[in-house]
Formats: structure tokens, C-alpha cells, sequence
């Protein structure tokens, strides 16, 4: 990875709730603000009345009569901009596209360092509503009870319907310690649920694991991200030495209400599991080129038996994981359907301090199928957890897997 962008897996992360040469492609200039006169910025730069065959002088024409007509005169040049691209890239009509600006990046590499405050989950936006995609275990979203589809409604009084993930997470967040309220609609449910979350410092550490007895040893991982692919592989390689040496018989990998993370992060640890030269899955992209990613090395774990524990939560990174592992014929899968994002996206740093998180590439898993949300991860093994077990705090996707060890 270089510093100008990123292979990553994630939706748009809001877990902490979560000189622009850029502009819609046919501006090429910057907004200066600081310009006294009426409006309190001013356009410069070669102003295109057309770019790639479509006119584009609407978007000037709508930008002036704003200026002129509008009951507010003192416009934000700034807030325009931000909207008029967020606008391009949400009019694909695809929600893992997106643009961040300077604050909301810098939001987004705070999250993905894996420390921050707020209720820990991400979100994704659906047309309508945004909506829960993954609560992360542990932490207050989860132990409040939210789950993957939740819709929020409300945010401490605040309507949001309309709001993109984004907006909805700019008012989710907050200090920890302070409450924010939510209302949401969930699927099978007539009324509105109420949530009252205190918010808390989220300290995400991606990887870690305990001993089952018996030679099983359960592997959580939350997230298949840290500070850097680097740090996150040296997590990686110390929690399978520390196995590895205890001469394991069996894993179970637990990637429940894993949002994703790195594409090099999830190959990285899956090599672990195979031997050299087993295909993992491919990317295609636009045009229908291929690139295939095989094992490198031989695993210290592809002789130890192995089960995957997925659920509703379970994105990205973590059915590239899971899928792979069901069309190999590696291990089984336990849980629930997981959520269904097959897609890749790269991280572009614009000049602003902002960033454009594009689609580029589809997955296609060993057996030659593509992840969607119409055809996810289905495990060999369904297990739902019930709202019963979740307050009492049991784990009948566990159990599962440990019953199947020990026929």
C-alpha cells in the first residue's frame, strides 16, 4: 500500500457513533474563503461547460441563482462543494461508495486505528434510513442490544430519515460517558425500539483468543484492521506462535459482527490454514480481468481441524475468510447468513484533506460465486441466537461448534 490509497473492505466505517483540485471532475480550480465580498468565498479556476460528452453548465446555473436568490445571503462555499461531490458519488447509486471530507477522514483513520469514543458499530445507509451493519462485540452498541439492520429513525430527537451514514454518525457520536438516545425500526417489528447508550472509549483490539480445554482454542477477531497491515499481521503471527505451540486440535475462528478490514490482512492469516498454492479468491474488475490470490506458504495450522462461527454482522474481510474456507472444503461454517458485501474499494487522498472511497474490484470466492447481499455467506451450519440468549448471555452458535468437535 502506498500513502495514496488503500485496498480495504469496509463500508463506510462510523464506529465512533462511528488546495482541492477536486470537484465533480469538470472544475479545475480551488474555493477560496477568504474573500470578504458578498458571497464570503469566491470560484476560481477554469470553469468546463462540459466534461466527458455531458454539459455541465446546470450545476453553475443552479450555484448561481443560489447565490442570487437564496433567503440567507451568507452562503458556505465550503458545505456547497462537499455536498455537490457527495452528490456525484452517491448518484452510482452504490452505498459503498463515498466522499469524506477533511474532518470526516480524519474521523475514518481514527476509527480504523482501533481507539476512539462512541458506542462501537458500523453503519451503512440504505436509501432511507442508515442503518446498524455491524455491532462490534463487547461494546455498547452490542450490549445494548442493536443488531445488523437495525434502521435508526431517531437520533436524541432528531429525525434521519434522508441522512447518509455520515450525517447519522455525526450525530451518534460523542464523549464517553455521555448518553445518546436512539429510536429504531426493526425488521418483524411494529413499534419503534428505544435505546438509551452511555457512550464509551473503544479500545479494538483485533485479535485474541482463549483456550477451550481439550486442545480447542477459539480465535476472536473483531476486525481484520489496526493502526497498520503491519501492526495487525504482528498481532496475527504472535497469537498463532502462542497456539501453535500448545499443539491445538482444533480452531474455531470467530469473525461474529466482523466488520472487515484489510483485503492483504485476510489473506495474510488464511494462508495460516492452507498450503502453498491454494487458490483464496480472485478480484475482477471492470473489465473482467482476473487477478487470483493463492496461499504463499505452507499454514502452521492446514492439519488442525477448523470451524468458522459467522453471523448477521459478519462483512467484507470476514465472508472473504468464510467463503473461502467453504469452497476448499477446509473446515465448516456455523452461525447465521452473513451480510453480503462482495465488493472492493481503494481509499483515494484528495488535495483537500478529504477522501474518495471508490468501488473498483468484485470478489469471486474458489468455487467461481460472487458475495452479494442476495446470495452471502450461508453457513453448513444455521444457528440463530435468540433474544433470550442474548440476555442471558449463551451461545448457542458455540455450543454448536463444540457438539460437533466432540462426535
Amino acid at each position: 500500500m502506498n500513502k495514496d490509497f488503500k485496498r480495504v473492505t469496509f463500508g463506510f466505517v462510523a464506529i465512533f457513533a462511528i488546495g482541492g483540485i477536486f470537484l465533480l471532475g469538470f472544475f479545475v480550480g480551488k474555493l477560496d474563503v477568504s474573500n470578504s465580498n458578498t458571497p464570503n468565498y469566491s470560484l476560481t479556476g477554469e470553469l468546463n461547460s462540459e466534461f466527458n460528452g455531458v454539459d455541465v453548465n446546470t450545476l453553475w446555473e443552479v450555484w448561481d441563482e443560489l447565490e442570487k436568490n437564496y433567503l440567507e445571503e451568507d452562503l458556505d462555499g465550503q458545505a456547497m462543494l462537499d455536498g455537490a461531490v457527495k452528490g456525484l458519488v452517491n448518484s452510482l447509486g452504490n452505498p459503498y461508495n463515498s466522499y469524506l471530507n477533511d474532518e470526516e477522514t480524519a474521523n475514518y483513520l481514527e476509527s480504523n486505528a482501533g481507539e476512539f469514543e462512541g458506542i462501537g458499530t458500523t453503519l451503512r445507509y440504505t436509501g432511507e434510513y442508515t442503518e446498524i451493519e455491524t455491532p462490534i462485540d463487547g461494546y455498547p452498541a452490542q450490549k445494548a442490544g442493536l443488531r445488523p439492520g437495525d434502521k435508526i429513525v431517531e437520533v436524541d430527537g432528531v429525525e434521519t430519515k434522508g441522512k447518509e451514514a455520515y450525517e447519522t454518525a455525526e450525530l451518534i457520536k460523542g464523549t464517553a460517558g455521555t448518553v445518546v438516545n436512539l429510536k429504531v425500526l426493526r425488521l418483524g417489528e411494529n413499534d419503534l425500539l428505544e435505546f438509551s447508550i452511555k457512550r464509551e472509549k473503544i479500545d479494538v483490539k483485533s485479535i485474541s483468543y482463549e483456550d477451550l480445554g481439550n486442545g480447542v482454542y477459539k480465535i476472536k477477531i473483531t476486525q481484520f484492521t489496526e493502526e497498520s497491515l503491519v501492526e495487525f499481521k504482528n498481532q496475527w503471527d504472535e497469537t498463532a506462535a502462542e497456539i501453535y505451540s500448545k499443539n491445538p486440535e482444533t480452531v474455531i475462528v470467530d469473525l461474529r459482527n466482523n466488520p472487515g478490514g484489510y483485503v492483504d490482512g485476510v489473506l495474510y492469516i488464511l494462508d495460516e490454514f492452507f498450503p502453498s498454492n491454494t487458490l483464496l479468491m480472485s478480484e475482477r474488475d471492470r473489465n473482467g480481468n482476473e487477478a487470483q490470490s493463492k496461499a504463499k506458504r505452507n499454514g502452521r495450522f492446514e492439519d488442525v481441524d477448523l470451524i468458522v462461527l459467522v453471523n448477521e454482522g459478519s462483512a467484507s474481510a470476514s465472508e472473504i475468510f468464510a467463503g473461502a474456507i467453504q469452497d476448499n472444503n477446509r473446515g465448516q461454517i456455523i452461525g447465521m447468513p452473513t451480510v453480503g458485501k462482495g465488493v472492493e474499494q481503494i481509499v483515494i487522498n484528495l488535495k483537500n484533506g478529504g477522501s474518495l472511497h471508490v468501488v473498483f474490484r468484485e470478489w469471486v470466492l474458489p468455487s467461481g460465486r460472487v458475495i452479494s447481499s442476495d446470495e452471502p455467506i450461508t453457513p453448513d451450519v444455521e444457528v440463530d441466537l435468540t433474544e433470550e440468549d442474548f440476555l442471558g448471555r449463551k451461545d448457542p452458535q458455540l455450543d454448536k461448534a463444540l457438539e460437533s468437535i466432540s462426535r
